[in-house]
């Protein structure tokens, strides 16, 4: 029999049924896909990714232009390694010192320097994979990028990139943080790739962050290792932190320093008392320079920098404050920060905490941080920073192709899975969100029963400093200045510069009695509309380095609340009322002659003013501190005289104003600056330093019609990261420099320099003008121009110095229609002195010289040219120029 289909309908059915089963056929192989995804050998998976990235052919073709070093060591003492690492393995742990280093050598731009090396690195990261961090000692003088001391790391140990852009963040800002940046390593002929160098805390440190020579302190590390190692039950985190011993880093090079040794004690004392909060923050820190620190690590997530096991502190020998270093921060990409600065951290109330206490600190710290968060800054931080990021995070990605299964996974989140500048974008979107809010503070009024005043009580809501700028109602308005002299409980939280009562933070700890304040205003005083009490009464408030000020209502209820006592407590300003007035913020000396016994302290935000007929006759031991500004203006006919009241006196300090400070018509005289060790005549100051008679820090400053005489310091006039103006001064009898101005910007003009026993005028680091200037009897450089310095020098007179004007160490100088004569060595010298820096440069233009046996002195690799022709140079060796 034959059977006979009718195709159609077979056909239709074949298409249900295939469509049935397509559904299962896809679940089946996306599970598959997936299974075989986990199943996958891990090195595939790698490779499947670097290969699908979108930075995948940027990074085959970016060319690799970083600086080779190449690192030799020889077997025996290599070996002396491998078997440190071994013991490190197995510990878990590498426990090393200076028994570790082996002798090695350094191949750096072709030349071959020697150097010690050993293992470096507490944790396993910087020594289980095949890239080793090694720890570098240069011998003598041999640098290796400006460095003496440094250390070799896979980058991965320091977040990658992330480490590089907090560092250049720092210096950006002027802050210190060591030398950062990525070389290709090759060791015993063997190419290692990419590793990090970061600088180590030497001389060159300070040096390259432009600061004058001085300590480093930290505290060791011991107890903490113990603890984190062996676990005692008799140790905790806050009691390691509170009995850590302070020690000062590359200590060898200190005890060869009797200066430096006399700071290194001082320093240490000060860190030990900051452990117990023993010493006020504004009075121990560089309250600028920590608020910006603060915030950088902030905007960075580079909290760990602040732990106390890795912060490390400069001591500034001028102002006898310390500064914070940047290093160790391996700053995470989070999209927020891990915890706010003011009450958190891995210790109660550690040291960041206690220095937000003060709110200089907290204004400079809050301020900053709006300032770093804005999208501006974040724009600015990107244009600089992401072209050489983007090219070392394809370099590094490029160089993980051949790497192990596990330093891939390793790298892989923020190399592979990390854009820097969006995590920074929202991170700092989130603090501003915290710094725009809106509700900062709880307030409430209370009626007192068979009473005629109200009671004000007013509470922080935030861990961070609030400002109550006033009160106000429909009929009164009382700022916080008229308050604060109605209540003497409000005084010891007025904060000055900015003329606002403190609202002390938020914390939620058993002791805390400071988030509240209390004061009673009279009924009638404020003359509330009684039908609506709420909308009647307003309070002013801010967060504290902010600037946005908000309205407040201040609910009106029968609630009482009695807070305990608070706690803070400042020391008045003690005026003697023979010598001293005060008004508002300013603090005037009367005319007359005055013997002053004590130290002269102007505060932060005040003003310190000096009339004609006026003469302060200072004894040993006593100084003009001024932390705010100073206007000091006699006349010709009555000038203004700051000396000694029998043979010397310390002399003045102005540091950190943020006004202009103006000198005129001022004599000083029989100047001994601080510290013995600098000049036999110096004061002893517990190591305060003040190299100069006359010493200004990061302040704007005015000097016309001055004279500086008799003075036997290091330098008469010193001005250090500041900008200056002078004008128709002189300096005379001075048994060292007249004027010494390092990292500064100015002016110096129709000036004279007479009987000086050093340099008349020294700069370095600098951009300086000096012109129509006289220069006579000068035992060393009339003019001195160092360290990269660019100056400008025009119609001046030098007669009598060794040298007439030396341009040295990467210095540019200009010089026209001068007459330079009767000169023992060279009218005009150019040559390399430091080898951190490089040859020097001269320019003349119509410069006459006459009675001297050498008119140029140019070494060679320097350059001088004179009215269009280049000078003749020599090799000289500058040992024996001084």
């Amino acid at each position: 029999m034959r059977l006979t289909f009718d195709s159609s309908k077979r056909n239709n059915r074949l298409k249900k049924r295939r469509y049935k089963y397509l559904p299962i056929v896809l679940v089946s192989l996306i599970l598959g896909a997936y299974l075989g995804w986990k199943n996958i050998p891990g090195i595939l998976k790698a490779k499947f990714i670097f290969f699908s990235q979108s930075e995948f052919l940027p990074s085959i073709t970016e060319k690799n232009d970083l600086k080779n070093i190449q690192i030799n060591i020889n077997f025996k003492n290599f070996n002396r390694i491998k078997e440190k690492r071994s013991k490190a393995i197995q510990n878990m742990r590498l426990i090393s010192s200076n028994e570790d280093y082996v002798k090695a050598s350094i191949i750096e731009d072709d030349v071959l320097k020697s150097c010690n090396v050993r293992l470096k690195g507490d944790l396993p990261d910087h020594w289980l994979t095949s890239k080793w961090s090694l720890r570098v000692k240069m011998k003598g003088e041999n640098l290796v990028s400006g460095m003496s001391r440094f250390s070799i790391q896979n980058p991965m140990t320091r977040s990658n990139t992330l480490e590089w852009l907090f560092l250049e963040t720092l210096r950006k800002e002027g802050l210190m943080g060591v030398r950062y940046d990525f070389v290709n390593i090759v060791i015993n002929g063997k190419n290692k790739g990419i590793y990090a160098i970061e600088e180590y805390i030497s001389k060159e440190f300070v040096e390259s962050n432009n600061r004058r020579d001085g300590v480093v302190i930290s505290l060791d590390e011991e107890l903490m290792w113990n603890s984190l190692h062996n676990k005692p039950t008799n140790l905790e985190w806050n009691s390691i932190y509170r009995t850590a011993g302070a020690s000062a880093l590359n200590d060898g090079r200190i005890e060869k320093n009797p200066i430096l040794t006399r700071q290194k004690t001082t320093a240490i004392n000060l860190l030990r008392d900051l452990q117990v909060e023993k010493i006020k923050p504004e009075e121990l820190f560089d309250c600028e320079k920590l608020g910006k620190f603060f915030a950088i690590c902030r905007i960075w997530n580079a909290e760990q920098c602040l732990d106390w096991d890795d912060m490390n502190f400069y001591f500034n020998p001028i102002i006898g404050k310390f500064e914070p270093i940047g290093f160790d921060a391996s700053p995470e990409n989070g999209k927020k920060s891990p915890y706010c600065l003011f009450t958190k951290g891995k210790v109660f109330k550690n040291w960041v905490n206690y220095a937000l206490e003060s709110p200089i600190i907290a204004e400079s710290y809050v301020r900053h941080l709006r300032m770093f968060s804005s999208e501006n800054y974040i724009n600015e931080l990107k244009n600089a920073f992401s072209p050489y990021e983007i090219k070392i995070r394809r370099l590094i990605s490029r160089d993980l192709m051949n790497a192990s299964l596990a330093e891939f996974w390793q790298n892989f989140k923020s190399i592979f899975n990390n854009n820097p500048w969006e995590a920074l974008s929202e991170r700092v979107f989130n603090i501003r969100q915290e710094l725009a809010e809106q509700m900062p503070a709880l307030g409430y009024a209370r009626i007192k029963k068979d009473s005629l005043n109200y009671e004000i009580t007013l509470r922080n809501s935030l861990t961070q400093p609030v400002e109550f700028l006033g009160i106000k109602s429909t009929n009164c308005e009382l700022n916080a200045s008229k308050l604060v002299n109605l209540f003497d409980e409000l005084k010891d939280l007025f904060f000055l510069p900015n003329k606002s009562i403190i609202l002390p933070i938020q914390q939620n700890r058993k002791a805390n009695n400071f988030s509240s304040i209390n004061f009673s205003l009279p009924r009638k005083l404020l003359d509330l509309n009684q039908s609506n009490h709420e909308n009647s009464l307003l309070i002013q408030l801010r967060l504290l380095g902010n600037d946005n000020v908000l309205s407040m209502p201040l609910p009106v209820d029968q609630n009482i609340y009695n807070p305990d006592s608070l706690p803070f407590k400042s020391k008045d300003l003690s005026l003697d009322p023979e010598v001293f007035s005060s008004i508002g913020d300013t603090i005037f000396i009367h005319p007359g002659t005055h013997t002053i016994y004590k130290d002269i302290y102007v505060s932060h935000g005040m003003r310190l003013k000096i009339g004609p007929k006026t003469s302060l006759l200072f004894e040993r031991n006593a100084s003009i501190i001024v932390e705010g500004s100073i206007m000091a203006l006699g006349t010709a006919e009555h000038p203004i005289i700051l000396s000694s009241s029998k043979d010397l006196w310390d002399g003045l300090l102005l540091f950190n104003s943020k006004n202009k400070s103006v000198f005129e018509n001022v004599l000083f005289s029989n100047l001994a600056g601080n510290g013995k060790l600098v000049n036999s005549k110096g004061i002893e100051r517990d190591g305060w330093v003040m190299t100069g008679g006359i010493n200004v820090l990061d302040s704007q400053v005015h000097f016309s019609s001055c004279e500086f005489t008799d003075c036997y310091t290091e330098d008469a006039l010193n001005i250090f990261s500041s900008s200056f103006f002078i004008k128709d001064c002189i300096f005379q009898n001075c048994v060292s420099d007249g004027f010494d101005g390092d990292f500064v910007d100015g002016i110096i003009d129709n000036c004279k320099f007479i009987h000086v026993g050093g340099d008349g005028i020294d700069i370095s680091g600098s951009s300086v003008s000096v012109n129509q200037s006289i220069f006579y009897d000068v035992k060393d450089k009339a003019i001195s121009i160092g360290e990269a310095s660019v100056a400008s020098v025009n119609d001046v007179t030098i007669d009598k110095a060794n040298f007439g004007i030396v341009s040295k160490d990467l210095s540019q100088t200009r010089c026209e229609n001068s007459l330079i004569k009767n000169i023992v060595i060279a009218g005009v010298s150019c040559y390399q002195k430091k080898n951190a820096f490089g040859p020097g440069k001269l320019n003349l233009s119509e410069v006459s010289f006459e009675n001297l046996s050498k008119p140029y002195l140019i070494q060679d690799g320097s350059s001088a040219i004179a009215d269009g022709e280049n000078i003749q140079t020599e090799s000289f060796s500058t040992s024996s120029l001084y």
